[in-house]
């Protein structure tokens, strides 16, 4: 492979700096930052498992992660990686080279500016699930996931949309053998959906009237109210729900090998990484909106119950009763077999398939 093909990996922004206002940046400052924890942060994060896969293969030649923060700013150490917190993405006009790939997490608004400057210069791909950063005009590679059943596509701004499947970490999320002790995980994402976790009460507190039984069940995730869900915690508390805050991702793996379902009712927000890991870890999944989600996470029905109206809070109940009534601790292997196929597989080889033509390509693909 072209030696050259080096990943500018931009993982998150914390806090970064106004570009009208940007402070003093000095890279041989030692960084520091909560998302360089050994089990939680960028080690965390599916898509830094498949670049570090992609440089075992010699595919890429390195890895080079960002973080956005005015808080640590500096460089960093990881997995021999050498990477850079910076106060704006401006600073990074220090380090990249016009032949870099730039492989954009997530597309913060504030990232626009200094992206805007890059392009035609570096090849731009990215990963940002209905977050409306695919819109912006300058992009190369936009890995599209979402109810997704197509092969890969150019549009008219001649920008590549490649059929993915999003990775997980399968060196924190894998299978172990446990008692389930939980019959439900409530899932949704961390941040964008509080509204699904809150179906799922209704949908607890639904079954547990209807059917005079008591349902353990764990709601993982950050305690963020809403105007629409100031309650769902203290009424969660109230069904017996244990509200355990946020998790880190070793913890959160041993949650899905303890628990039977994984519950996504969320309607809007990015691709939630949860039912991927859940699967990866047994889980059968009930999700409500398959159109925010993969179609791997949705299609198996011997894995997915997809229910007709997500807010049918009896229906829904109904369906998890007959689902807890016919499970069986050897179907968690269908769970598990699932992902292989569909995710665990597959991504290594067609991102190969992708970075081999970007390297090969100086036009936009």
């Amino acid at each position: 492979m072209d030696q050259r093909m080096r990943v500018i990996f931009i993982y998150m922004s914390s806090g970064g700096s106004s570009p009208n206002n940007i402070p003093s940046w000095n890279p041989s400052v030692k960084a520091s930052s909560k998302y360089l924890d050994p089990d939680n942060g960028l080690r965390s994060e599916g898509l830094y498992w498949m670049l570090c896969e992609l440089l075992k293969r010699k595919v890429i030649s390195d890895i080079v992660p960002i973080i956005e923060s005015v808080n640590g700013s500096g460089s960093f150490r990881i997995d021999k990686h050498k990477g850079y917190i910076v106060p704006h993405l401006f600073c990074l006009d220090q380090i990249v080279r016009d032949d870099d790939i730039i492989f954009v997490r997530g597309g913060f608004r504030g990232w626009y500016v200094w992206l805007k400057t890059r392009e035609k210069r570096n090849k731009l791909m990215l990963y940002a699930a209905n977050t409306g950063r695919e819109r912006w005009e300058f992009w190369d590679v936009i890995l599209n996931d979402l109810n997704c059943n197509c092969s890969n596509w150019t549009d008219a701004k001649g920008r590549l949309w490649f059929n993915f499947q999003k990775p997980i970490n399968p060196q924190i999320f894998y299978p172990v053998e446990m008692t389930q002790i939980y019959d439900v995980c409530i899932g949704a994402s961390y941040i964008h959906d509080k509204k699904g976790q809150w179906r799922t009460v209704k949908v607890i507190d639904e079954f547990q009237r209807r059917f005079k039984k008591q349902l353990n069940c764990i709601m993982p995730g950050a305690e963020r109210k809403g105007t629409k869900t100031n309650e769902a915690i203290a009424h969660a508390q109230r069904l017996g729900v244990h509200v355990s805050g946020m998790l880190n991702r070793r913890d959160l793996n041993l949650v899905y090998n303890q628990s039977k379902v994984f519950i996504h009712l969320g309607a809007s927000g990015q691709n939630d990484r949860g039912p991927i890991e859940a699967m990866r870890c047994g889980c059968k999944l009930i999700i409500g909106s398959p159109a925010y989600h993969s179609l791997c996470v949705y299609e198996n029905p011997k894995v997915t119950f997809v229910p007709m109206d997500k807010d049918d809070y009896a229906s829904v109940a109904m369906s998890l009763k007959n689902i807890l009534d016919a499970y069986k601790v050897s179907d968690r292997q269908e769970s598990i077999d699932w992902y292989e196929l569909t995710t665990g597989s597959t991504v290594i080889g067609k991102m190969t398939d992708l970075f081999s033509s970007l390297v090969n390509s100086n036009a936009k693909t």
